[in-house]
């Protein structure tokens, strides 16, 4: 048996919502049939679908669907999808290529197993059903509910409401199972390729952050734990944000659009003196501006110069990602003030959280997120291989850890090449990245008709570098 729905993308329709029984294997097989503006079938020559499932407020990974040559969309719908029962909702994402074509959302049941016992007649109207004065083996009376424990007999915490060691999962603390996903990168400042410890220009510093310098003096340095903001002499507003493109990755927040969010920062230490607030912001940013000019604020919240602890900010992002991207920030009082605060890290999660419900930290694993910041900025010694072109002209592949976001730029113009091509040593006139060959940046390298043309070289830079993609 399979589940078919026809959906049309020229009005809203309504879809009978897709129930799935959990023990009835035979009824996971999803068909949609799509059609255009007056019942016309959507040319899907191309086109990818994609969809994922929203259930008891887990969002599942995205599953490929198989588009038929007769146009129907077909997928089995995957056991990890009904497992449990509850209902939400499925929603099909259409692409083709880098573009966004259409995504529904069709509401999704899951019903739980059936257990039947011996032969049990079902009324007629319903045969999924069991009529109970036909069913085998029931007890005619039923005892009182008399039957009580001890609070300690049944696993209750103590007072203080703090786990002991017996009341652990398997030993072990809740933290150490799975914990909500943190939508940041280099969440607690670990990574720092620009490897100078100490930032205190305006600019990118610890990787993926931007540091917004304030007053002379200004800065901000990696601790072993988190960082340090120092205002400077009389300071004025500084802080760090991060910027994310809505669309960077496919789909990447698919899975948040329309939801409810959370950004939240731990603030370990502060000296800061000052007569206005510090805060932290979610904005939705037609200029990634670090106050919020041009920006739909999604989530904001404001604590005194001096405060530490966990604070949060609500919001709910956008049903659709008009803008250029999403921007979290902190930031110091604007006022003058003196002093220095430490961030432990930041946090954005899916979800409503108080500082109190706030799904354990924890700290990512630092491979993962140094090849995550590699897509962004990688440093090099800029050491390739290529041929040349012509006798004014050459290509040279510099390696890269991961294939980076997108072509990145050179964050050192005072740097040259220096080429080894048929026994002679030759200093390229300039450069500029030409594409992405999988993991390596290709240069355009010239030079005053030195190369051998159609013939092998190696170059090096004159200095270590760093390839930007940041944003």
């Amino acid at each position: 048996m399979t589940i078919d729905r026809v959906l049309s993308l020229s009005k809203e329709t309504t879809v009978e919502p897709v129930v799935v029984q959990q023990n009835d294997r035979q009824s996971r097989t999803l068909r949609l049939y799509l059609l255009e503006q007056g019942s016309r079938p959507f040319p899907t020559e191309g086109v990818q679908a994609r969809l994922l499932f929203r259930k008891n407020g887990a969002t599942s990974p995205v599953y490929e669907a198989a588009i038929l040559p007769d146009g129907w969309i077909t997928l089995t719908i995957p056991e990890a999808v009904t497992q449990n029962p509850g209902s939400g909702e499925m929603q099909l994402v259409l692409r083709k290529g880098d573009s966004l074509l259409h995504s529904f959302t069709l509401p999704f049941t899951v019903k739980a197993s059936l257990s039947f016992v011996g032969e049990v007649e079902s009324p007629a109207d319903d045969p999924m059903a069991v009529n109970w004065k036909n069913l085998p083996g029931k007890p005619a009376t039923f005892p009182p509910a008399a039957h009580t424990h001890a609070p300690e007999e049944a696993g209750a915490l103590p007072a203080d409401g703090t786990a002991k060691d017996a009341q652990k999962l398997g030993g072990k603390t809740p933290g150490t199972y799975r914990t909500a996903k943190n939508w940041l990168d280099n969440s607690a400042f670990m990574i720092d390729q620009r490897g100078k410890g100490t930032y205190t220009a305006t600019g990118y510093s610890l990787d993926r952050w931007r540091f917004r310098a304030g007053a002379s003096g200004s800065k901000v340095t990696k601790l072993a734990r988190g960082i340090r903001i120092d205002v400077g002499e009389g300071g004025s507003l500084c802080g760090m944000y991060q910027r994310i493109a809505t669309q960077e990755v496919p789909d990447k927040f698919l899975p948040l659009a329309g939801r409810p969010v959370t950004l939240a920062v731990k603030v370990a230490a502060s000296t800061l003196v000052a007569s206005g607030n510090c805060g932290i912001d979610l904005l939705d940013h037609t200029t990634a501006t670090t106050e919020g000019g041009g920006s739909l604020v999604i989530a904001r919240k404001t604590f005194a110069a001096g405060s530490t602890g966990i604070f949060v900010a609500n919001g709910t992002m956008p049903e659709t990602m008009t803008y250029t991207g999403i921007t979290a920030l902190f930031r110091t009082p604007s006022s003058e003030s003196s002093g220095a605060i430490d961030l432990e890290w930041m946090a954005l999660y899916e979800g409503t959280y108080t500082a109190d419900t706030l799904p354990e930290y924890v700290e990512p694993d630092y491979a993962r997120e140094l090849l995550e910041c590699q897509r962004y900025y990688f440093r090099t010694a800029g050491q390739g291989w290529g041929y040349c072109t012509g006798t004014a002209a050459a290509r040279l592949n510099v390696p890269v850890a991961v294939e980076m976001r997108a072509l990145p730029s050179v964050d050192d113009d005072t740097i040259t090449f220096t080429c080894h091509n048929e026994g002679s040593n030759i200093t390229a006139t300039g450069f500029s990245p030409a594409e992405m060959v999988g993991a390596a940046v290709r240069l355009n390298l010239s030079c005053d008709n030195l190369f051998t043309k159609f013939t092998p070289l190696a170059g090096y830079a004159s200095a270590p570098f760093g390839f930007s993609a940041d944003l």
